[in-house]
């Protein structure tokens, strides 16, 4: 596997680069301050890793033309100690990763850094602050120089960073739209709008993510599994989540075969959330169904009023209710992320509050018979769900909201 890791951004910090404007809906900001999981998230939503120039003390720290994204192919055991150790020292590091297979990266692109170069390397001028760095390319060639890596052992200050094991992929295409939207606006523009490595590319499956709590994987699996069923990403694309939350001694990581296990317990397989067999969806589909009709069977006769649609919100999309509905294919998707079921057995001439009361005590049934916490929503005078304006009453946490506050450090 090759990882790349997601380090907490201060945009206040003159080696930040440049970030969106605009984060993208229930993408909830913070100040200053983004902490690698709102970026981890933020990435997979928009199912996009962006290429950087990944500058230190204004300088470019990637020759050549091409910025790029970096990776290691540290073992994830190795990668686990070092982001909690490096983290520790304040080091620009963490223990938060997406997991790429090696071969589909290559497929893309990436390749492994080459570190140092025979002799002396003559580098050109450096186009001032955070300018180009270009070597000549009688030692190396301009489309190579992206994997370059400076390495001199021998120097009275080391340079040696080979225990990264790291891997680049370079941006080819262009960034003057990136670069015109910055120097008319003076930042980034949405988050949409930034080019790099497409997540949801062909060559991309068997991904896995590393986390670090029992939380943080429940909220990126909810991302996952949302932008399956939107049909924005294969099924087979994400195959794990890692929380470490049970990983967090080095005691525990000594052996192989010992953290080997560890890793497995910690894996949350995305396949098996997945699965439902049809006869057991239908039966749930069924029971579900007819749970709907004998609300509508017991509630009071039709009331005119105010026009509208009306749905069950349920908050869970791994339940195997969730799961069952969809294959049903009464469910809906909102362009919000939350999941939406069509009621059809409620009588089309009750008014939009009658059938909101109906949805209600219908959660209440739901809750009992599946444990799934669930609420209505509805949009006054329209059938669209995207529509504005709508009312819902929730009473449980929604894992969809990606807030920057959470997990920064101190």
């Amino acid at each position: 596997y090759l990882i790349h890791f997601f380090r907490e951004l201060d945009c206040t910090k003159p080696d930040c680069p440049p970030l969106p404007e605009h984060w993208g809906f229930g993408n909830v900001e913070h100040d200053v301050k983004f902490p690698p999981f709102f970026l981890m998230r933020s990435a997979v939503r928009n199912l996009r890793l962006w290429p950087t120039w990944s500058v230190r003390g204004h300088v470019r720290t990637i020759y050549g033309n091409s910025p790029a994204i970096c990776f290691t192919e540290m073992p994830i055991a190795a990668f686990l100690e070092a982001g909690k150790s490096r983290r520790q020292l304040g080091q620009h590091m963490s223990p938060y990763g997406l997991v790429f297979p090696k071969e589909g990266m290559f497929k893309e692109g990436a390749r492994p850094v080459i570190y140092g170069l025979s002799g002396d390397v003559p580098v050109l001028a450096s186009g001032g602050k955070a300018g180009a760095r270009i070597i000549d390319p009688a030692y190396l060639p301009l489309i190579e120089q992206f994997r370059y890596v400076t390495f001199n052992p021998t120097s009275a200050r080391s340079v040696d960073w080979t225990h990264e094991r790291e891997w680049r992929w370079p941006f080819r295409g262009s960034l003057k739209a990136l670069e015109e939207h910055l120097n008319e606006y003076g930042t980034g523009p949405d988050v949409s709008d930034y080019p790099g490595l497409e997540l949801n590319s062909s060559n991309m499956t068997g991904m896995g993510a590393i986390v670090s709590t029992a939380n943080e994987a429940s909220q990126l699996i909810y991302d996952i599994l949302w932008l399956i069923d939107s049909e924005l990403i294969e099924d087979n694309q994400f195959r794990f989540v890692i929380s470490i939350h049970e990983i967090d001694s080095t005691d525990q990581i000594q052996s192989p075969e010992t953290m080997d296990a560890l890793i497995e317990r910690a894996t949350i397989d995305i396949g098996s959330l997945l699965e439902i067999e049809k006869a057991q969806a239908a039966e749930i589909a069924a029971e579900f169904h007819q749970l709907v009709a004998a609300i509508e069977k017991s509630s009071s006769k039709p009331e005119g009023g105010e026009l509208g649609g009306c749905w069950l919100w349920l908050a869970d999309n791994r339940s195997k209710l969730t799961r069952a509905l969809i294959q049903d294919e009464c469910v809906e998707i909102t362009d919000s992320g939350r999941y939406l079921v069509r009621l059809y057995e409620y009588n089309d001439s009750r008014s939009l509050s009658q059938r909101e009361e109906m949805t209600k005590a219908l959660c209440v049934e739901i809750k009992k018979r599946f444990g799934v916490d669930c609420a209505y929503y509805s949009v006054l005078g329209s059938d669209d769900p995207n529509s504005l304006p709508f009312y819902t009453e929730p009473d449980f946490e929604w894992d969809f909201f990606n807030v920057a506050w959470e997990g920064l450090s101190d």
